[in-house]
């Protein structure tokens, strides 16, 4: 039987049709051979040559199971004999690949190459041998180990770094964060690789982004990000080039698409100022810088999240202390002359009335004295235009407390 499927096969590759498909074979830059049931070499091309350095001369006729090409996996363990894909695809009459193994040239050296194998069939769809694919792929693999060297090096320094560091891809994906990021909003190994929109809204990364977003609509006088021209989106949103499902039908960054639009440069340009946003008991200053790729027109944000929470804490203990400090020499002299006051307001009602108002004014002072000399955290509220001033209720331990 494997002599009549060699000779049909050698039939069909000797052919007067198959001759010009052999020359069409042997211009391509994949190597390729076909084998009989066997995996006795029938075809060898020029490519196949090139990569291997054996002759079509030399290994026409040969077996791949003689081990000549010595195939190894990843791990060094041996293919030719027992684990050959070409032989599974012979077995199961199924493709198999691409997968990357490891062949010896002839001179010894190992060479990478990506492999495919299908079965090979007759007329009447008998399995009577096997075709194998392969390419030179050494200059890729080493590519592929530098860049994931540089990335682990890369990951090792943003370890090393204290403060919260998250990589957003075109599409927002999370292609990076370092340990304090994680530490800083819970995140889980397994949250590398996916868009930051995918994350519950509820949080803390979210929470975080959130907050800097409304502070984005609060820097437009409450007005929502109008569509320009330029941006294609139907509608726009925070980070919309960023989005991800958002934009299934219009093409955005990554095409060139929001550089010129001034949506999202009114946005990065807010991003690129730091903003401070609290959660919790804790305080952040975010802020994001932008890397351009003109080779592929992507744009990667690159947020930075450093925990402020101790340096606004001091400053705000050292304010409140020297402050109360100073309060509260002037705020003895009141008292005392408002006691005075009242001593000499025996028949006068008024002065009574101005002493009683001073003596409340005094009592309500030295409770805000005691209240900065109480702060345990910090705390901030509305103010006007904007601004945010220190919330001194809620950072004292007296209201804590309880």
């Amino acid at each position: 039987m494997a002599d009549q499927s060699r000779s049909v096969l050698q039939d069909a590759l000797h052919t007067g049709m198959n001759r010009h498909l052999a020359k069409i074979i042997d211009s391509v830059q994949e190597g390729i051979y076909v084998t009989d049931r066997d995996r006795r070499f029938l075809l060898w091309n020029e490519a196949a040559e090139r990569i291997s350095g054996y002759s079509r001369n030399e290994m026409i006729g040969l077996c791949c199971q003689d081990n000549i090409l010595k195939h190894v996996d990843r791990k060094g363990i041996q293919l030719c004999r027992e684990r050959c894909p070409l032989k599974s695809s012979i077995d199961d009459g199924v493709f198999h690949g691409p997968v990357v193994v490891y062949l010896q040239h002839k001179d010894g050296r190992r060479i990478a190459v990506e492999v495919k194998t299908a079965p090979f069939r007759d007329d009447d769809g008998t399995i009577i041998g096997g075709v194998e694919i392969f390419q030179d792929v050494t200059e890729r693999i080493e590519r592929e180990s530098l860049l994931k060297e540089g990335k682990k090096k890369l990951e090792t320094v943003l370890d090393n770094i204290g403060d919260g560091i998250l990589f957003l891809d075109t599409i927002g994906t999370m292609t990076m964060f370092n340990s304090a990021c994680a530490e800083m909003f819970g995140l889980e190994a397994q949250a590398m690789g996916s868009p930051v929109h995918s994350l519950s809204v509820r949080s803390p990364l979210r929470t975080v982004l959130s907050a800097v977003e409304r502070l984005y609509r609060q820097s437009l006088n409450g007005n929502s990000c109008a569509v320009t021209a330029q941006c294609e989106g139907g509608r726009t949103r925070f980070r919309c080039w960023s989005s991800g499902t958002e934009h299934t039908t219009a093409p955005f960054m990554g095409r060139g698409r929001c550089n010129g639009c001034e949506t999202f440069q009114s946005i990065r340009s807010f991003l690129e100022k730091p903003h401070e946003v609290i959660m919790g008991d804790r305080s952040f200053s975010v802020v994001s810088s932008f890397i351009e790729m003109p080779d592929t027109n992507d744009i990667w944000e690159v947020i930075m999240f450093y925990d402020v929470t101790a340096e606004k804490l001091d400053a705000a203990l050292k304010v409140a202390g020297a402050a109360a400090h100073e309060l509260r020499q002037p705020l003895q002299t009141i008292v005392i002359l408002a006691g005075l006051i009242e001593k000499s307001s025996t028949n006068h009602g008024s002065l009574e009335k101005i002493s009683n108002s001073i003596m409340k004014s005094c009592d309500r002072m030295d409770d805000i004295i005691k209240k900065m000399c109480e702060i345990s955290r910090y705390r901030t509220k509305d103010y006007i235009d904007g601004f945010r001033i220190l919330d001194l209720e809620h950072s004292s331990k007296k209201k804590h407390s309880g």
